[in-house]
């Protein structure tokens, strides 16, 4: 990891000291090195600096009127904003027990009056590195954070979680955990026949075509993509973050992908690599699902796992060519709902596993 320090032009360091003469001189020497300073001469009004200039260091001596130096550290600490705001204590004090106070009160370092040239520059040079190291820790989490999630979650959700990393550890938990979403399966009619007319490169480049169009339509509706697999897409919304609208984005999600599908499927008639019969065929449920990690030491796949799913896959099985199906669950939870598609009431379909037929809700693309 390669460390350059910022221009010292940049660097903002706040003087804090009751005494005009110490306070001159140690203004002076940083500015000889074209830092910019500001100076206090008590704690109560340094903080007023500390959070309206955000200052890189605090340089403060400790026995001051008002507010002494440990408060001020102690204060400075204790903020979430300037909690790594770093805080050198300068003192006379030589006892023991006052270092610790110090250290007690956060200081990152201490500084004995009278100050030394060398060892004021030393102190902040070294306090400069420390952060700018943290800075490119941070950074490369942020990249890393990044990587991670964009392949399957929104940019706009990916944003959201860097801004909010408590919600990045939600969503990477080993533990499962229940949670209730909604789950769109999207399944490519005719593939089989496809790829047996085709050249194995021609189908790749066609599936990826055909997966770019579909992840970016849930992407613009801050779909999660679970899984990819052959011709076959699974998309979460709700998950694992809660959206009360996550019924209503599904079925816009779907229509959208129904709609370009048919732009996709017209564009490889139009340049001869494909003219057989193909099309889109997806199935939507809502309910609780089991969200997390799941597979063995060497492999682990973040999926979504239960009946809701399982539900999804099988109405996926009954859509045909240009069909979205919706379970009665989902289509309740669209609380009257309405898109620009027409949705038509089915007769109930009987799916293995269900023990009674399911009532079910259709919506029809077509290319007329």
């Amino acid at each position: 990891m390669s460390l350059e320090l910022p221009p010292a032009q940049s660097i903002k360091i706040l003087v804090v000291d009751d005494q005009p003469y110490d306070a001159l001189l140690s203004s002076k020497l940083l500015k000889e090195q074209l830092y910019q300073v500001q100076t206090a001469n008590n704690g109560e009004a340094a903080l007023h600096i500390v959070h309206a200039w955000q200052p890189d260091i605090v340089l403060s001596d400790v026995m001051m009127p008002v507010m002494n130096g440990f408060e001020l550290c102690r204060r400075i600490k204790s903020n979430a904003n300037t909690v790594l705001t770093p805080v050198v204590l300068i003192t006379a004090l030589e006892d023991r027990s006052d270092r610790i106070y110090g250290i007690q009160a956060g200081a990152d370092e201490f500084l004995s009056k009278p100050i030394h040239r060398e060892e004021l520059m030393a102190r902040v040079r070294s306090l400069l590195r420390h952060q700018q190291i943290r800075k490119q820790l941070e950074q490369a989490q942020r990249e890393q954070l990044q990587s991670t999630f964009k392949r399957y979650i929104a940019p706009s959700l990916v944003d959201e979680i860097l801004h909010h990393p408590e919600k990045a550890e939600q969503a990477l938990n080993d533990r499962q955990t229940r949670q209730h979403g909604v789950v769109l399966f999207s399944d490519l009619r005719g593939f089989t026949a496809m790829s047996e007319t085709l050249q194995p490169a021609q189908v790749v480049a066609l599936l990826n075509e055909f997966f770019t169009v579909l992840t970016e339509i849930a992407y613009q509706y801050e779909g999660t993509i679970f899984n990819m697999a052959g011709d076959c897409l699974l998309i979460g919304f709700g998950l694992p973050f809660q959206q009360s609208d996550a019924a209503q984005r599904a079925v816009l999600a779907s229509i959208a992908m129904q709609e370009k599908f048919l732009e996709l499927a017209k564009s490889w008639r139009a340049r001869g690599i494909y003219q057989g019969a193909i099309g889109l065929g997806i199935g939507i449920n809502q309910g609780d699902m089991i969200v997390g990690n799941v597979g063995s030491a060497n492999y682990m796949n973040y999926t979504v796992i239960g009946d809701t799913v399982n539900v999804a896959a099988r109405l996926t099985g009954v859509a045909g060519k240009g069909e979205i199906i919706l379970s009665d669950s989902l289509y309740q939870d669209l609380n009257g709902f309405l898109p620009q598609r027409p949705i038509k009431a089915q007769e109930p379909v009987r799916l293995k596993g269900k023990a009674q037929p399911v009532r079910i809700y259709k919506i029809v693309i077509t290319g007329d």
